[in-house]
């Protein structure tokens, strides 16, 4: 499944077309950006490889072309086994195979202006007329095995993209997540983006950085602030270059404004005199400088806090209006809620809520029955009627 305007010139080369890093990490990586098995390892080593993975998490990138098609599905069907959880990544191109490796992640990302490709298997035959028939039989079923692939990861329909794989049919990243072949398009954030007061915040072990205790005037306002020692800030953090100091120190401006200055002030005191009685001899300014950290970085941690309650408070509000709404169109009861929907929004809202919408509304009667044009009828019998086909839970 190479692009055959391409491999039929190429000469052969060697060596392998992936890459692993960080195999036993939480998350390891996976690159694949060269054709698949042609002329280099095979997919056994592939998976020798693969199985020497330990990693919770192993992320797939892919550029590739494509490259044997068989090859493509033992790759996918290796990396659905793997107990870790996969996410993979089109980077530049996943064509023919790769687009089917693509299908192996539990999430399914396609980076901005990447795209997608996928076509009918080709190959080459020598032999009789018969055995020319014979191996356009075996084409044709391989085809229909790869439909089935991405009809099976998408929900889509297999005779659907059998017919988009009977030309080269290129994707955009925006066409690839409408037809099911990717679950997002992941545009990396810039440098700014990663370096906002709220990401900052959100860094594993973010604290701001000790400052000396000599002052000096900031400009024409005679505002003050503390020296402070840039470089090591962003070895700690992980700053990018093109973020500049006047940047950094409004973010811990930022952080530090959020909370009461006299609050601060407090806190900077109290520790200043506890580390004093410990120690049994008057608060130096290098103790002073320490609790002035302490209480900034207890700022950054209430700030986190926060941030984590309003969440929280919002994802329960959201739960309990989905189940309010679709109590109240009769699409569930209370009673299957608790026991079908609830776990299952728990595990995944979005899905849930989703599958929610498509039940039909008065599923379980809550408009009145038992009259229809001022006249009576038999409410037993509509009852029966309108839940004859509703699915049976356990009580």
């Amino acid at each position: 499944m190479i692009d055959r305007r391409t491999i039929l010139n190429r000469l052969p080369q060697s060596g392998r077309w992936y890459s692993i890093h960080n195999a036993v990490a939480e998350r390891a990586t996976i690159r694949i950006f060269e054709e698949i098995g042609y002329w280099g390892i095979s997919e056994e080593e592939f998976a020798r490889d693969l199985a020497q993975i330990t990693a919770e998490e192993i992320e797939v990138q892919i550029s590739s072309a494509g490259g044997e098609a068989f090859a493509g599905i033992a790759i996918y069907n290796q990396l659905r086994a793997h107990p870790a959880r996969i996410i993979t990544r089109v980077d530049g191109l996943a064509a023919s195979a790769a687009s089917v490796i693509v299908q192996a992640g539990d999430h399914r990302m396609i980076m901005s202006s990447a795209q997608m490709m996928i076509h009918d298997a080709w190959g080459l035959c020598v032999g009789p007329a018969e055995d020319m028939r014979e191996y356009a039989d075996v084409l044709d079923k391989l085809s229909a095995n790869l439909a089935d692939i991405y009809a099976a990861r998408s929900g889509g329909d297999a005779d659907a993209f059998r017919e988009l794989m009977r030309t080269d049919t290129y994707l955009t990243d925006a066409e690839a997540v409408e037809l099911g072949l990717a679950d997002e398009v992941f545009d990396p954030p810039s440098a700014a983006a990663r370096n906002t007061p709220a990401a900052l915040a959100s860094l594993p072990g973010a604290r701001p950085l000790a400052r000396d205790n000599a002052r000096n005037s900031t400009g024409p306002t005679g505002q003050e602030d503390r020296n402070m020692d840039y470089a090591t800030l962003r070895a700690e953090h992980g700053i990018a270059d093109d973020v500049t100091d006047e940047e950094i120190a409004d973010v811990l401006s930022a952080l530090g404004d959020d909370e009461d200055e006299s609050a601060t002030e407090n806190n900077v005191d109290e520790a200043a005199q506890e580390a004093a009685e410990e120690g049994g001899a008057p608060a130096t300014a290098g103790t002073a400088t320490e609790a002035e950290n302490a209480a900034l970085r207890a700022t950054v941690a209430n700030l986190t806090a926060r941030e984590e309650e309003r969440s929280r408070r919002e994802a329960a509000a959201a739960k309990a209006s989905v189940r309010e709404t679709a109590c109240r169109q009769g699409q569930i009861t209370p009673n299957e809620w608790a026991e079908v929907w609830e776990p299952f929004y728990d595990a995944d809202p979005a899905k849930a809520t989703t599958q929610l919408s498509k039940l039909p509304h008065n599923r379980i009667p809550v408009t009145e029955i038992g009259t229809a044009g001022g006249t009576a009828d038999d409410a037993d019998a509509r009852y029966a009627q309108l839940t004859a086909d509703a699915p049976t839970y356990k009580s």
